[in-house]
C-alpha cells in the first residue's frame, strides 16, 4: 500500500463522493518485482485512462430477441472492415455506429445505430441502464448499409414582422441502403422510400444532403459496339423525394469542368464543416481532397451545354438507351419494374417535416406530397412495403441525366409522376446541385495502387485548434497528417505539409487522438505533438476473467454514466503478464522518450511485449474522450482519457493564453498542463487552480518552492515524482498530517492550545528566507519572454470572472497570481489595483525581493495591447454612468464574451453608440487576432443591429440586443448587483409599453408573460380549434346523430352571446339531421289515405326548407375544427323524413310523386358544409386523408363532390395527388367535376397556374384546340370551369382569357340543341369571370384597348346588332342552331346580366361617370319598357360598384337611384283610363321601383359588408321592414309576389352582409319570421336566402366576418346573385355551387382576450383607432367585449386599454402581419392583469379593488402594510411562498429586523410590479451589512456603482421616459444607503485620521491588513489616486492649510473629511 500511495497519490473518489470501482488484485504478484517496476516508473509523467468496462452494443441484445432475425437469410457478400457474429449455422455481419446529438435547450445524448441482415435497431443512449429503444426496422431485402444522416428543410420565421424570412432546419434521420433503393426514417418516425435506377456502392452523409456513390457494372462500362462509356459516379440527394443529381468536378480554380465520371476515383471519407470529400485513385494509389460547394450559375450553364453535347454524341444515353434487364414492360424506360411503378403513391412517404412546401421552389416540382403510410395502418390508404428488387435486374441500366416528367413511363422515382405531384413540369433536366473542386492531391511516390489506400480517414485538431486530415495507411503502419486551414473569408481551404506518425490504429478524440502502435501500446497525441502513453488499469484482469456469455452481462457503470473520467488506478490496476510485463506510459518530450526506450525500460519494462501486443487489436467508436478497445478474442472494452480541465476558470485562462501566445509556446503550456493535471500522484488537497498556477509559474521560469504564493501550498505540485516522494509513509498518521498542513489549521491554529498544535501557526507574513532572496527566474523557460502577455491576459480573465456573482472566490485566486506577476514585472498601477480590491494581497505589495531581476526584465516582450492603466470594468461603468469619456476597452471576443456583451449593452443603454461604423473602434480594442473571423462577425452583428434599430429608444435597443445575444433573466441575475441594476432599469422602462413584433425571448426578458405567450402561440401556429371525430355510441343506446355542428366552440359562443339563448335557437334552426315535425290536423271529411297525402305534401313543402339549410350551416360552422387523422370527416345526414306527434310516427314520400333527384344539389351543399368546418391552418390534411373520406363503396357521391369543393375553398385541395385527381376526373361524375373545378381554381386564385388551367380547359370548348375531339361535358361543369378561369386569372387582365370570356358571354346556340339549355347561367358565369379577370382595371388595362371591352359589354347589356367576329378567330366552323333563331340581334335576355356585372366589376371603385351613365336607370316610361325589372336591379348594383365612394348609408341615397317618374306612380292603384292617358304601366313602375331599391340596398350591403355600420344597418333594416309590410298589402299585386320575395331576399342578404359575424338579434328575429313561412309561394330559393341570413350573422361560429375588398366583392356577387333557384334542381340562371363563394370573402376578425395566468377568457377594454381617411366612423372606438374588429385597412391602432391590464398596442403600419397571424389562429390575445386589480367579471364597477389600488399609487405604503395582504396583489406561487417563509415575523421581539426588511421590500416590489428587482434590493442591503461589518472593498464598489447610477439616471435626458412609473430603487433608499456608508467611513476617519494623513502626505500604507482594508475603502469611495499620483500634488509632511484645502478640492474630497484632516493638522502643528 505504501508503494501504491507513493506512485499514484492518495485514493480518489468517484462521482458524488462514491468510492471508485476497483478491480481484483493479481494473486501471483511478486512484491519484489513490483517494487522494482515502481522505482523505474516513478520518474515518468503518466496519464491513466479510466477503468475499462466491458462493452456490448445494445443492438445485439435487441436483435437476439427481435422477430426479424428469424426471416430467411439470403447469401450476402460481406464487406471488409466489419466484424462477424455467428449464430448457429447462419452467419450475418453486424455493424453499428455511435454518435452524440445535441437538442436545443437540453443536454446532448448518445445514439447507437445497429444493423444486421435485414434489421436496423436505433437506440438512444449506449448504456443498458440509461438507454431507450427508439425504433426497429425490418426490411425485405438484406441491408447493405445504414447510417445517420441529416436532411435540410426550411421553416418560415414569423418572428420578424417586417421581412418574410425562412431558416434552414436539420432533420435528424437514418438512411437504410438496400438493393431496391433507399429508405429514410426521420427521428419523428416519418418514412420515405426512394427507388434508384442504378446499383449503389456506398452512401455518405454530407451537409443536409446525401452523397450516393454508384457501383458500375461491366455493362455500364461497355457501351454500344464495345465503346466505353463515361457515366457519372457521384450523385447528390437533397431530399428523399428528390431525384439524385449528378455532381460536377473541377480541378483547381481554372480547371476543366466536367461531371464526376472517373470510375477509378472512390470516396473514402466525407466531412461537414468544412465540407470536404476525400477520394482515392485506385490506379495511381493517391489520395485527393475535394471541396464541396454549391454549383455556380455559370457552371450550371456549362454543365447543361456539356449535357446536351454528351447526349447528342451518344456518350450519355437517354432513358430508352438500355431497356431494363428482365423487365417484361418495354414502356418502363426508367429502369423500374411494373411492380415498382405501382408504388407511385403507396410507397411515397411525407410528413410535415419533409413537406415539399418547405424546400426551394425549383425542387417543388419533383416531390410528392405523399401520406405517411406507416402511421396509418388501419386506414384504407395503407400500402404494403416495397417489394424486393434483385441486383441483377438493375445491372444493365444506365443513369439518366435528363428526366421527362410529363410521362408516367419515364419517371423512375416513386414521386415523379405527373399524377403524384402537385405541379407538372415539362422536360426538366437533372441539374447538378453540387460541385467538387480539387484542393489537394497526395504527392506521387511508390506506385502501390490499392495497397496504399487509407483504411481510416478523419479530421482532428490539436489543442491550439490547428486542424489536420489524417490518413491511416495500415500497409505502412503510419498515419499521414495533412495540415490545413480555412481562408479568412472561409471560401477556400489552404493545405500545408503532410507528416507521418507510426501507428497501427488510431481514433480521434476531443482535440487529441489515441494511437495504437505496433507494440500494442496506447499513445496520446494532440496534432503532431506526442503527449504521453496511456495506462489502461486492470486490462489484463478483465481479459483473463472467464466470461461465458458476454452479451448477457449487464454493465452497471460506464464512462458515460460518470462525469469523473480521471480516476487514479490502484496497485491492482497494473497489467502484468507471465513475463512481468506491464503497460506503461511515455513521457512528453522526444529526447526523454528515446532515453527511456533505450535505457530505463530495457530490462523488464519493455513496451514491445508480445503478450501485450496481442491484447489490443484495434480501436473504434470514438466519442469525446471515450473510445473502445477491441481486444483479442473479440472482447471490447470502453475507456476514456481525462479531460483537459474541469475547472471553468482554468479553461478560460487556457483559452485566453493559447489565443495570445505564440503557437509553440501555447502548445507547450497545454501539453505540460495536461500531463501535470492528470498525472497519478496528485495531491488531493490542492485544487485544480493551484496546480494550474504552479504549472504556469514553472513554465515562466519561477522557482515555485521559493515563492511565497498560496503560503507554500504549491510546493506539492513540483512534479508528479516529487509529489509522490513527499507522501508520508505512515498510513496511520496521514490524515493527521494532512490536517496539520491544511489552510484551515493555519487559520485556526493560533486559537488552539499549543498542546493541540504540532507547530505554532500565526497570521503574520512568513519571514523572507535567504533562499527566496537569492532565487531567480530561469530565462530558458518556454514562457519567460511572455510573462507580460500572461499577466495582461490573466487580468482580462480576472475582469471577466468578476462579472459572475458566484465567481468572486475564483476571481480572488486569479488576482493573487496576476498581482504577483505584475509586482515582478514592475506594473505598480496593476499591483495597486489588485490590492485595493483584495486587501489580503498586501504582502505582495510590500515585497522587496523578486525572482525576476532587473537585468532580466529587458528580455521580456511587452504585449502590443498593453495599457498602463489597468482596464477595469467597474471603472468603465462608473465613468460611463457619469458621462465621462472612455478609452476603448480591451477584450477577447471568444474568452471575455460577457465583457464584450456588457460593453455593447451598456453603450446602447447610455446612448454612447451612434448610428455609424466608427463606434466599434472607440468601444472595443481587440486583443487577439486568432479569432478575427468571429470578431468581425460579432462586430457586423452589432453594427447591423444599431443601423436597423435607429427608431427605437435607448432602453428598447438595450433590451432587444440582450434578447438577440441570448440573454435571459438568469443571466442578468448572475451579474453583480451593481451591474444588473442598469439592465433591470432598462427592462422596467420598456416593460410598460414594448414594441410589438419582438421575439419571444425579448418579451420573456421584459417579464411580459402575456406577450411572450403570444409569440409562442404564433410560433406553434396551432390555434384553439379542437379535432372533430365521429361521436361514439353508448353501450345502451344507438349511435348519436351527427348534426354537423359538433366542432363549434360552445364556450366562445356562450361568452359572446351570454345574454340570451340565440345560439341554441340558431342551432335548432339550422339542423337538418333529424326528422321535421309535421303538425297537421285531420279534418272529418278527409280520409286516412288523403290525410297521409296531405301530410306528405306538407312534408314536401317543409323539406324545401330542410334542403336549403346546408348552405347556411356551412356559414355557421366554417373553419371551426381540425381533422382527426385517423377518422374521416363526419358528414351529417340530410334527413327529409317527417315526425308526426304525439306518437312520433315517421313519414316519408310514399304516396305522392316527388321530382327525381330532388336531393342531388342539397347533398352537394351538405358535403360543402361538412368540408368547410376544417380550418385552413390544419396541417394534417393530405392526399391520403382526402381519399380516405370517400365512402366505403368507392363510388363518387354528391356529398364527396361538395367536400372536395370545400377543401378547395379552404386551400387543402392542392395537396391531392395528381394521380388521384386524374382518377376522380375520369369518373365523369358531374358533382365531383364541379367540386374539383371550383375547388382547384379557388385554391389557386390569382396565380394563373398552368396545371389547373389545363384541367379547366378540358371542360371549356373555347379553350381547346380547333382540331380537338369534342367532349360531352355537362353544362353545369362548363359553368363551373368558366368561373374557375375567372378565379384563376383574377386581376391579371390576361388578354387571351379576356377574349375567350368576352366571346362566351354571347355564345350562340349550336346544332342539335348544343349550348341551348340554361344559356343564361353560362353567359352570367362568363360575365362574372370576365369581371374577375378585369377587376378594377377599368379602361387602363394594358394591351386591351383594341378590344373595346366597354363598348362590347354595353352592346351585350342594352342590345343591338352583333358585331362581326374577328378574322383571326380560332373557333371551329359550326352550323347554327335550327331550333333557336336569334338573327343578327344580341339576345339581351341571355347576355345582359353577365355583361352588366362584368362592367360593374371591371370599373369597380373607379368612379367612371360615363360607365355609370350607361348603367343608370332610364328616366322615361318608354325606355323603361325596354328593360326587364330584373335587369334594373343588376344595373343599379353595378352603378353602385362603379360609383363606390358615393354610396351613403342613408335612405335618401337609396331612393335617389329611383327615377322621379317611377317614384310618382310606383305601387299605386291607377285606373286603366289614367294609365292610358299617361301611357304608364303601373305594374312596370311598381316592379321597377322594387328592383331598383333592392339593387341599391345590395350595393350598400357590399359597400359596408362586415363593418357593422349602424347607419347602414338602420337604413337596410327599415327597407326590409317596409318590404315585409308590403307583402301583406293589396298593392303588392302590382309588383307581384315573386318580385317582392326576390327583393326582400336581396335586402335581407344585404342586411346580413353588413352585420356578418355580429349575431345581431333584430336581424335574427327577422330571418326567423321569414323562415317560418312554408306555403307554396315560398320557393326553395327563398329558404336558401333566409337561411343564409342566419348563417352570415354567425359566420364562422362567431369568429369571422366579411371583407369588402375588390376580390371579396366579386366573390360575394357570385355567392349572393339576386336570382335564387325555384327548385333544388334549378341552375338556369345561376349555378348553385357558386352559393359557397362567400368563403373567399370571409376573414377572421374576432379578438379574444385571454388571461395569461388563468388561461380563461376575460373582458378587456379595447380601443380601435381608425385612420383619418375612414369615413362614417369616429376617430377612436372603445369596446368592452369579445368583439369583431373592423377591417385592418381601416384601422390605425389596436390598443388594450384600462388600468386593470398591462397595455398592448398593435399598429397596422408595422404589425399587420402579426395581427393577421393572431386573427388566423383564433384571435387569441393574451393579456396580463395588473397587481391589485380584479377582472371585469369579478368587479364590473371597480369598487372591490379601490383599497388595493390605493397602495399601488403610494410608494410609502409598503412599510406600513401587513405581509398577509400580499396575496391581494399577486397570485404568483413563488412570491407567496417567499412571503410566507421570510416575511412573517417568527423571531423574538428583538430580532425582527430581517422580517421587517423582507416585508417592506417584498410589498414595494409587488405593488409596483417589479418583483424581478427584489433580489437586487436584498443584495444591496446585505452588501451594506457586510461592508459595515467587514469593510469589504468589493461590496463598497457595488454600493457605489448603484448609488451613482440611481443619482445620475434621473438627470440623464434619455432616461426620463418612465411614464410616471416609480424608480426601481427609490431616492429615499439611496440616500439611506449613502448616509450609512459615509457614516461608517467618516467614523473610521475620525478614529484613524493619522493613517489618512500618512497616506496623503507620505503615500504610506498601514502595516496592519485590517487598517489597510479600511483605508482602501476610504480611497475607493472618494476616488483618491495611488501614492505615485499623490506626488504630483507636492504635499510636504506639514503643508499649509491653504495647500491642503487646494489639494482636497483637486481630489474632490468631501468637506467633512477636509475639516477632520484640518483639525488633525492644526493639532500636530
Amino acid at each position: 500500500m505504501n508503494g501504491q500511495r507513493e506512485i499514484f497519490g492518495p485514493k480518489r473518489t468517484g462521482k458524488c463522493g462514491e468510492p471508485p470501482s476497483s478491480t481484483p488484485r493479481h494473486s501471483s504478484l511478486d512484491r519484489h518485482k513490483l517494487t522494482k517496476i515502481e522505482g523505474k516508473i516513478k520518474d515518468l509523467d503518466m496519464i491513466a485512462a479510466s477503468s475499462p468496462e466491458p462493452y456490448v452494443p445494445l443492438g445485439r441484445n435487441v436483435y437476439q430477441n427481435h422477430p426479424g432475425r428469424h426471416l430467411a437469410h439470403v447469401p450476402h457478400t460481406g464487406r471488409d472492415g466489419t466484424s462477424k457474429h455467428r449464430r448457429g449455422q447462419s452467419t450475418a455481419e453486424e455493424h453499428w455506429a455511435i454518435r452524440k446529438t445535441s437538442t436545443q435547450g437540453s443536454f446532448g445524448h448518445e445514439e447507437e445505430l445497429y444493423y444486421r441482415d435485414r434489421t436496423v435497431i436505433w437506440n438512444q443512449g449506449t448504456s443498458p441502464s440509461a438507454s431507450r429503444l427508439h425504433k426497429t426496422i425490418t426490411t425485405e431485402e438484406p441491408i447493405l448499409q445504414a447510417l445517420f444522416v441529416k436532411f435540410t428543410s426550411e421553416s418560415v420565421d414569423l418572428s420578424d414582422e417586417s421581412v418574410s424570412s425562412s431558416k434552414d432546419i436539420q432533420v435528424p434521420s437514418i438512411c437504410i441502403v438496400h438493393d431496391a433503393g433507399l429508405t429514410v426514417v426521420a427521428h419523428t418516425g416519418e418514412e420515405h422510400y426512394c427507388s434508384l435506377p442504378f446499383m449503389v456502392k456506398k452512401v455518405w452523409p454530407i451537409d443536409g444532403k446525401l452523397l450516393i456513390e454508384r457501383a458500375l457494372t461491366k455493362q455500364d462500362m461497355s457501351g454500344d459496339a464495345g465503346k466505353p462509356r463515361d457515366l457519372p459516379t457521384l450523385f447528390s440527394l437533397k431530399h428523399p423525394l428528390d431525384e439524385p443529381s449528378p455532381m460536377l468536378s473541377k480541378s483547381g480554380g481554372s480547371g476543366k469542368l466536367q461531371f464526376m465520371q472517373d470510375s477509378v476515383q472512390t470516396v473514402i471519407f466525407t466531412n461537414t464543416n468544412p465540407d470536404i470529400i476525400v477520394t482515392f485513385d485506385l490506379s495511381l494509389g493517391l489520395h485527393s481532397v475535394w471541396s464541396l460547394r454549391q454549383t455556380k450559375t455559370d457552371e450550371l450553364n456549362t454543365a447543361m451545354k456539356l449535357l446536351d453535347s454528351s447526349m447528342g454524341s451518344g456518350l450519355l444515353p437517354s432513358f430508352a438507351a438500355t431497356p431494363r434487364a428482365g423487365s417484361c414492360n418495354s414502356g418502363l424506360r426508367a429502369g423500374l419494374s411494373s411492380s415498382a411503378h405501382s408504388r407511385l403513391s403507396a410507397s411515397s412517404f411525407s410528413s410535415s417535416v419533409f413537406s415539399p412546401a418547405t424546400f426551394r421552389q425549383h425542387y417543388t416540382s419533383s416531390r410528392g406530397n405523399s401520406p405517411l403510410v406507416s402511421s396509418r395502418a388501419h386506414t384504407p390508404a395503407m400500402a404494403s412495403a416495397p417489394p424486393s428488387i434483385s441486383q441483377s435486374s438493375v445491372s444493365g441500366h444506365v443513369t439518366p441525366l435528363w428526366i421527362n416528367r410529363t410521362s408516367l413511363g419515364t419517371a423512375y422515382s416513386p414521386v415523379n409522376s405527373i399524377l403524384a405531384t402537385p405541379c407538372a413540369v415539362i422536360e426538366e433536366p437533372l441539374t447538378p446541385d453540387l460541385c467538387l473542386e480539387l484542393g489537394w492531391t497526395e504527392p506521387a511516390g511508390r506506385e502501390e495502387g490499392v495497397l496504399s489506400k487509407a483504411s481510416k480517414v478523419f479530421i482532428t485538431q490539436d489543442l491550439c485548434q490547428q486542424r489536420y486530415i489524417c490518413f491511416l495507411v495500415r500497409q505502412h503502419h503510419q498515419i499521414r497528417c495533412l495540415k490545413f486551414s480555412e481562408s479568412n473569408d472561409r471560401s477556400q481551404l489552404i493545405f500545408g505539409s503532410i507528416t507521418s506518425i507510426p501507428a497501427f490504429d488510431v481514433e480521434p478524440l476531443t482535440d487529441m487522438m489515441i494511437v495504437l502502435d505496433g507494440a500494442g501500446s496506447l499513445i496520446l497525441y494532440t496534432g503532431l505533438v506526442k503527449i504521453s502513453r496511456i495506462l489502461v488499469p486492470g486490462l489484463h484482469q478483465l481479459l483473463s476473467t472467464s466470461i461465458t456469455n458476454v452479451s448477457g452481462i449487464p454493465r452497471p457503470s460506464t464512462p458515460l454514466d460518470s462525469h469523473v473520467l480521471t480516476a487514479t488506478p490502484s496497485s491492482a490496476n497494473f497489467v502484468h503478464t507471465d513475463d512481468d510485463q506491464v503497460m506503461l506510459l511515455s513521457p512528453v518530450g522526444g529526447d526523454l522518450s528515446q532515453e527511456m526506450e533505450s535505457s530505463l525500460l530495457s530490462d523488464d519494462l519493455s513496451f514491445t511485449s508480445p503478450a501485450v501486443g496481442s491484447t489490443v487489436k484495434s480501436l473504434r467508436d470514438p466519442l469525446g474522450e471515450r473510445f473502445t478497445l477491441v481486444c483479442s478474442g473479440g472482447r471490447m472494452l470502453q475507456t476514456s482519457v481525462p479531460a483537459l480541465t474541469t475547472c471553468p476558470t482554468v479553461r478560460m485562462c487556457l483559452d485566453a493564453l493559447k489565443r495570445n501566445l505564440p503557437r509553440e509556446s501555447a502548445m507547450q503550456l497545454l501539453t505540460k498542463w495536461y500531463t501535470t493535471n492528470n498525472a497519478p500522484g496528485n495531491n488531493e488537497a490542492e485544487t485544480e487552480w493551484m496546480r494550474f498556477s504552479s504549472c504556469l509559474l514553472r513554465l515562466m521560469g519561477y522557482q515555485v518552492n521559493s515563492l511565497g504564493l498560496y503560503n507554500q501550498e504549491l510546493d506539492v505540485t513540483a512534479s508528479p515524482t516529487l509529489s509522490a516522494k513527499k507522501q508520508k509513509p505512515s498510513e496511520g498518521d496521514e490524515d493527521w498530517e494532512f490536517l496539520l498542513g491544511s489552510a484551515y489549521h493555519r487559520e485556526a491554529g493560533a486559537l488552539l492550545p499549543e498542546a493541540f498544535s504540532s507547530a505554532k501557526v500565526t497570521n503574520q507574513e512568513p519571514e523572507v528566507t535567504q533562499q527566496e532572496v537569492e532565487a531567480s527566474l530561469d530565462v530558458s523557460a518556454p514562457l519567460f519572454q511572455h510573462i507580460p502577455t500572461v499577466a495582461f491576459v490573466l487580468h482580462l480573465v480576472y475582469e471577466e470572472t468578476k462579472l459572475h456573482r458566484l465567481s468572486q472566490d475564483l476571481a480572488s485566486s486569479i488576482a493573487s497570481l496576476a498581482c504577483q506577476l505584475a509586482k515582478d514585472i514592475g506594473w505598480a498601477d496593476y499591483v495597486e489595483y489588485y490590492c485595493r480590491l483584495h486587501p489580503s494581497l498586501l504582502h505582495i505589495l510590500r515585497q522587496e525581493h523578486s525572482q525576476l531581476k532587473q537585468e532580466q526584465r529587458i528580455q521580456l516582450q511587452e504585449p502590443s495591447c498593453f495599457s498602463p492603466v489597468p482596464p477595469s470594468f467597474n471603472q468603465w461603468l462608473y465613468k460611463t454612468t457619469r458621462g465621462e469619456p472612455q478609452d476603448p476597452f480591451p477584450c477577447m471576443e471568444t474568452v471575455c464574451k460577457k465583457t464584450h456583451q456588457l460593453l455593447a449593452v451598456y453603450s446602447l443603454y447610455f446612448d454612447k453608440i451612434p448610428s455609424s461604423l466608427q463606434f466599434v473602434n472607440s468601444l472595443f480594442r481587440r486583443l487577439s487576432i486568432a479569432a478575427s473571423g468571429l470578431y468581425t462577425e460579432n462586430m457586423n452583428h452589432l453594427v447591423g443591429f444599431v443601423n436597423r434599430t435607429t427608431k427605437l429608444s435607448c432602453p428598447q435597443r438595450a433590451v432587444l440586443y440582450m434578447s438577440e445575444i441570448g440573454w435571459g433573466s438568469s443571466d442578468i441575475s448572475a451579474l453583480p448587483v451593481s451591474l444588473g441594476l442598469p439592465l433591470y432599469d432598462a427592462i422596467s422602462r420598456v416593460r410598460e409599453n414594448p414594441p410589438s413584433g419582438w421575439p419571444e425571448s425579448a418579451y420573456a426578458l421584459l417579464v411580459r408573460k402575456d406577450l411572450s405567450r403570444q409569440s409562442d402561440w404564433i410560433r406553434k401556429g396551432r390555434g384553439p380549434l379542437k379535432e372533430i371525430s365521429t361521436p361514439k355510441a353508448d353501450s345502451n343506446s344507438k349511435s348519436p346523430a351527427i348534426d354537423g355542428m359538433e366542432g363549434l366552440d360552445h364556450d366562445l359562443l356562450e361568452l359572446r352571446f351570454s345574454e340570451d339563448l340565440r345560439v341554441t335557437e340558431v342551432k335548432k334552426l339550422l339542423q337538418s339531421a333529424r326528422p321535421t315535425v309535421i303538425t297537421l290536423t285531420q279534418k272529418p271529411e278527409v280520409s286516412d289515405h288523403e290525410f297521409l297525402e296531405q301530410q306528405e305534401m306538407r312534408l314536401l313543402l317543409v323539406s324545401q326548407r330542410t334542403m336549403a339549410l346546408p348552405v347556411a350551416r356551412g356559414m355557421f360552422t366554417m373553419h371551426t375544427c381540425r381533422s382527426s387523422i385517423t377518422e374521416p370527416m363526419p358528414i351529417p345526414k340530410l334527413n327529409l323524413a317527417g315526425r308526426v306527434p304525439p306518437r312520433n310516427t315517421t313519414i316519408t314520400f310514399q304516396h305522392i310523386d316527388v321530382p327525381e333527384n330532388i336531393s342531388a344539389w342539397p347533398s352537394f351543399h351538405n358535403g360543402v358544409a361538412a368540408g368547410l368546418q376544417l380550418s385552413p391552418n390544419d396541417s394534417k390534411i393530405d392526399s391520403a386523408w382526402i381519399s380516405y373520406n370517400l365512402s366505403q363503396s368507392k363510388n363518387l357521391t354528391n356529398e364527396f363532390g361538395g367536400f372536395l369543393m370545400a377543401l378547395g375553398l379552404t386551400g387543402h385541395l392542392t395537396k391531392l395527388y395528381r394521380m388521384v385527381l386524374h382518377k376522380y376526373l375520369c369518373a365523369s361524375h358531374e358533382m365531383t367535376s364541379i367540386g374539383l373545378a371550383l375547388g382547384l381554381a379557388a385554391a389557386k386564385r390569382g396565380t394563373m397556374d398552368v396545371s389547373v388551367t389545363k384541367i379547366l380547359s378540358l371542360h371549356i370548348s373555347a379553350l381547346l384546340p380547333p382540331t380537338s375531339t369534342e367532349l360531352a361535358v355537362p353544362h353545369s361543369v362548363q359553368v363551373a370551369a368558366i368561373i374557375g378561369i375567372g378565379l384563376l386569372y383574377q386581376g391579371s387582365a390576361h388578354r387571351h382569357m379576356v377574349e375567350i370570356l368576352l366571346k362566351d358571354i354571347g355564345r350562340p346556340p349550336g346544332p342539335e340543341m348544343e349550348n341551348c339549355v340554361d344559356r343564361e347561367s353560362y353567359s352570367l358565369a362568363a360575365g362574372l369571370a370576365l369581371g374577375m379577370v378585369l377587376l378594377k382595371h377599368g379602361s387602363d388595362a394594358v394591351g386591351l384597348a383594341d378590344l373595346e371591352l366597354a363598348n362590347n359589354l354595353c352592346l351585350y347589356m342594352v342590345g343591338g346588332h352583333q358585331r362581326p367576329a374577328p378574322l383571326n378567330t380560332t373557333d371551329t366552323a359550326k352550323s347554327p342552331c335550327y331550333q333557336i333563331q336569334e338573327g343578327d340581334q344580341v339576345n339581351i335576355d341571355v347576355t345582359s346580366p353577365g355583361a352588366t356585372l362584368a362592367l360593374g366589376l371591371m370599373f369597380l371603385q373607379t368612379g367612371n361617370k360615363s360607365v355609370a351613365q350607361w348603367l343608370a336607370v332610364p328616366g322615361t316610361p318608354y325606355l323603361l319598357e325596354f328593360v326587364k325589372p330584373d335587369f334594373l336591379l343588376l344595373r343599379t348594383l353595378s352603378k353602385g360598384l362603379v360609383m363606390w365612394d358615393e354610396i351613403r348609408p342613408t335612405e335618401e341615397w337609396v331612393t335617389s337611384n329611383v327615377p322621379p317618374i317611377v317614384q310618382k306612380y310606383a305601387l299605386k292603384n291607377l285606373s286603366e283610363q289614367v294609365e292610358a292617358e299617361l301611357e304608364i304601366d303601373a305594374q312596370t313602375m311598381s316592379q321597377s321601383s322594387c328592383c331598383i331599391l333592392a339593387g341599391a340596398c345590395m350595393a350598400m350591403g357590399l359597400r359596408f359588408a362586415g363593418t357593422a355600420n349602424n347607419e347602414a344597418f338602420q337604413c337596410l333594416f327599415s327597407f326590409a321592414e317596409k318590404f315585409v309590410e308590403l307583402g301583406s298589402q293589396p298593392v303588392a299585386e302590382l309588383a307581384g309576389k315573386a318580385t317582392i320575395e326576390k327583393c326582400l331576399n336581396t335586402i335581407g342578404i344585404s342586411l346580413a352582409m353588413v352585420m356578418a359575424g355580429t349575431g345581431n338579434l333584430k336581424v335574427l328575429r327577422l330571418a326567423r319570421a321569414l323562415r317560418s313561412r312554408s306555403s307554396e309561394d315560398v320557393t326553395y330559393g327563398n329558404h336558401v336566402a333566409v337561411s343564409s341570413m342566419i348563417g352570415l350573422l354567425f359566420l364562422g361560429g362567431g369568429r369571422c366576418s366579411l371583407s369588402n375588398s375588390p376580390e371579396a366583392i366579386a366573390a360575394l356577387i357570385c355567392s349572393f346573385y339576386p336570382v335564387y333557384p325555384n327548385t333544388t334542381k334549378d341552375n338556369r340562371y345561376h349555378l348553385q355551387a357558386l352559393r359557397h363563394m362567400y368563403v373567399l370573402a370571409s376573414e377572421p376578425r374576432l379578438i379574444l382576450p385571454r388571461d395569461v395566468d388563468s388561461g380563461e377568457m376575460c373582458y378587456v377594454p379595447i380601443e380601435v383607432v381608425f385612420k383619418e381617411a375612414t369615413r362614417n366612423q369616429t376617430q377612436a372606438v372603445k369596446m368592452l367585449d369579445h368583439c369583431i374588429i373592423p377591417q385592418l385597412n381601416q384601422i390605425k391602432e389596436l390598443r388594450i386599454m384600462g388600468p386593470r391590464y398591462m397595455p398592448i398596442t398593435l399598429r397596422t403600419e408595422t404589425d399587420t402581419r402579426l395581427i393577421k397571424e393572431i386573427l388566423r389562429l383564433g384571435g387569441i390575445l393574451f393579456v396580463k392583469q395588473r397587481a391589485g386589480h380584479l377582472s371585469y367579471a369579478e368587479d364590473p364597477k371597480g369598487y372591490k379593488g379601490l383599497l388595493a389600488q390605493s397602495f399601488t399609487h403610494d410608494a410609502t405604503g409598503g412599510h406600513l402594510t401587513d405581509p398577509k395582504l400580499i396575496p391581494a396583489f399577486t397570485s404568483d406561487p413563488r412570491v407567496l411562498n417567499f412571503s410566507k417563509m421570510f416575511c412573517e415575523i417568527k423571531s423574538p421581539a428583538g430580532k425582527v429586523v430581517h422580517e421587517q426588511l423582507f416585508s417592506a421590500l417584498m410589498f414595494e416590489c409587488v405593488i409596483q410590479e417589479k418583483i424581478n428587482i427584489l433580489p437586487v434590493l436584498l443584495e444591496l442591503h446585505y452588501a451594506l451589512e457586510r461592508f459595515c461589518c467587514d469593510f469589504s472593498p468589493i461590496d463598497l464598489w457595488q454600493i457605489k456603482l448603484a448609488l451613482t447610477f440611481v443619482s445620475r439616471s434621473s438627470a440623464s435626458p434619455f432616461l426620463t421616459d418612465r411614464e410616471g412609473r416609480s424608480q426601481l430603487v427609490s431616492v429615499e433608499a439611496c440616500q439611506l444607503l449613502q448616509s450609512e456608508v459615509e457614516r461608517v467611513i467618516n467614523q473610521w476617519i475620525r478614529e484613524r485620521k493619522d493613517l489618512v494623513l500618512a497616506y496623503l502626505l507620505q503615500g504610506r500604507y498601514p502595516d496592519n491588513t485590517d487598517d489597510y482594508k479600511r483605508l482602501v475603502c476610504f480611497l475607493a469611495y472618494y476616488d483618491l489616486p495611488s501614492p505615485e499620483k499623490l506626488c504630483d500634488l507636492q504635499l510636504t509632511d506639514k503643508p499649509s492649510m491653504a495647500r491642503l484645502l487646494s489639494a482636497a478640492r483637486t481630489l474632490q474630497v468631501p468637506s467633512v473629511v477636509v475639516r477632520t484632516l484640518a483639525i488633525t493638522l492644526k493639532q500636530e502643528v
